[in-house]
C-alpha cells in the first residue's frame, strides 16, 4: 500500500514536468518581449506649388484657410491668448500637420516650424545686418541642421510681397499679400523649390497674427515686414 500511495505520487508530478518542457516556447517570448508600438506619422497634404491663405472674419484668434483652386488644404489657427505667437497648421480632418513657434526674446524674428511629432522642418530668422543695411527687412529660411535654403528679396517698397531664392539666386518661395487687404488678409503663395510649404505658409499666417495682436487692426500696405 505504500508503494502504491508514492507511484501514484510520482505519476501526476512526472507528467506536469512533461507538459511544463512541452510548452510552446513562443508564449514565453511573447511575454518576456511584448509588440513595439506602431509607429506614429505626421499627416502631409500633397500640397500644390500655388495656394491662398484666406483669413477668416469674426473669430476669436487668427484663422486662415488654405485653398487652391476651389480645394480646401485645411487652416492654419492662432492659438488666443498667447505670450508668444503660436499657430497650428490642421488639416481637413483635422490632424496636427506642423506647428510655427515665435520666439519671445530674440534679436529680431525667429520662427520655428515643427511637425506633428516636434521635428524641426525649418527656422525662419530675421538677418539684423542686413535689414539694418537695406530699405526692408531680410528674412532666410534654414533648414533643421542649421544649413541656410533660402533668403528673401523685397519686390516692392509699398507692398508686403516677398521672394525667397535659394544659392543659386533660383527663385523658390514667392509670398504675396491682396491689396486693399480689409477687413480681411488674403495672401498668394508659390512654392517652386525645395522649400517646405508648410513653412511659407506659416510666413503669411503669422505676419496676419502680427497685426491683429494690436489694440487697432493696422493695415498699412508699405509695412516692409511679413511679421511685424
Amino acid at each position: 500500500m505504500k508503494l502504491l500511495n508514492i507511484s501514484c505520487v510520482i505519476l501526476p508530478a512526472l507528467i506536469l514536468v512533461a507538459c511544463a518542457g512541452d510548452a510552446d516556447p513562443r508564449s514565453s517570448a511573447a511575454a518576456t518581449n511584448p509588440p513595439a508600438a506602431a509607429t506614429v506619422h505626421c499627416p502631409l497634404p500633397d500640397l500644390p506649388q500655388q495656394l491662398q491663405l484666406a483669413e477668416r472674419l469674426f473669430t476669436w484668434s487668427t484663422i486662415l484657410d488654405v485653398k487652391s483652386g476651389g480645394q480646401a488644404f485645411g487652416t492654419l489657427n492662432a492659438k488666443p491668448l498667447a505670450l508668444a505667437a503660436e499657430i497650428s497648421y490642421l488639416d481637413q480632418a483635422d490632424r496636427l500637420v506642423a506647428t510655427g513657434y515665435a520666439k519671445l526674446f530674440s534679436w529680431g524674428v525667429e520662427i520655428t516650424v515643427e511637425d506633428c511629432e516636434g521635428n524641426v522642418i525649418a527656422t525662419v530668422n530675421e538677418d539684423i545686418w542686413q535689414t539694418v543695411s537695406t530699405l526692408h527687412t531680410v528674412y532666410k529660411i534654414n533648414g533643421p541642421g542649421g544649413q541656410q535654403l533660402a533668403t528673401s528679396d523685397k519686390l516692392d517698397i509699398v507692398t508686403p510681397d516677398f521672394s525667397f531664392t535659394d544659392g543659386s539666386g533660383r527663385e523658390t518661395a514667392l509670398i504675396s499679400r491682396q491689396w486693399p487687404n480689409f477687413p480681411t488678409d488674403t495672401w498668394n503663395v508659390k512654392v517652386s523649390g525645395s522649400i517646405d510649404p508648410r513653412v511659407v505658409l506659416m510666413i503669411g499666417a503669422f505676419k496676419s497674427d502680427a497685426e491683429n495682436r494690436g489694440i487697432f487692426k493696422v493695415r498699412l500696405p508699405w509695412r516692409s515686414s511679413p511679421f511685424q
